[in-house]
């Protein structure tokens, strides 16, 4: 990651970080991003870009990343929960990765110094090739659950196979009005329509093999929720 987002800006495809409220991106995000006022005030104070999180799902940026071959993006920085937060390649043919979980069990009343926790994330690639391969994640969460997450396989320039590995991680699911259930997916590139409700959309995070269940995040800023 590069973390010196007000002197990189402009100068890389891929300059700033990813992340917002424990997911890859949120409409919370979007607003800071677009906000008129913001971009006005970048024109003489870079630091605005500080408030910036890069559009995961802007399809310029992916057209551009496939045409030169690459398909996955891993990144670092910023926090995103107690395990990495991933949008599916089924959204634009690019796989987003953001593994930072810094902030993952984050209590200041009750511990100064370890915002981690028991939180443990391990990204690893595999495959045949550059070009053939898919990817896991797994750890341990922050309520000390294991979690085991085969991604589908990339390959060739824009192909993705779903029956290897599992469909259902790095999507943002509907809900219903009072959000108790997650239920149909929304596999659409339609992210930025206006809906009042987008920064309540849970997103799975993590699949749960001894429960049989989906870890599921949703949040705002540093604000961060979950269930299964």
């Amino acid at each position: 990651a590069l973390q010196n987002r007000p002197a990189m800006w402009g100068r890389s495809i891929i300059s700033n970080c990813y992340g917002d409220g424990g997911v890859i991106t949120t409409h919370h995000a979007a607003l800071i991003r677009n906000n008129p006022q913001r971009i006005q005030q970048s024109h003489v104070d870079p630091l605005q870009f500080e408030k910036v999180c890069s559009d995961p799902m802007d399809t310029r940026v992916s057209k551009w990343l496939i045409q030169h071959g690459i398909r996955r993006i891993v990144v670092g920085h910023k926090p995103t929960g107690d395990c990495p937060a991933v949008l599916s390649a089924s959204y634009t043919g690019v796989e987003i990765v953001s593994a930072d979980t810094s902030y993952s069990d984050y209590q200041p009343k009750t511990s100064k110094y370890d915002h981690r926790g028991v939180a443990l994330s391990i990204v690893e690639i595999v495959g045949n090739n550059s070009q053939d391969n898919q990817l896991v994640v797994s750890g341990v969460l922050k309520d000390k659950q294991e979690y085991h997450n085969t991604y589908p396989r990339l390959f060739g320039k824009d192909d993705i196979d779903d029956t290897q590995g599992d469909p259902y991680l790095g999507i943002r699911l509907m809900t219903n009005k009072n959000f108790n259930d997650a239920s149909t997916s929304d596999n659409t590139q339609q992210h930025d329509k206006k809906q009042e409700d987008q920064n309540h959309y849970w997103w799975t995070k993590a699949s749960i093999p001894s429960k049989r269940k989906y870890h599921l995040c949703r949040g705002k800023g540093r604000n961060v929720e979950y269930k299964t």
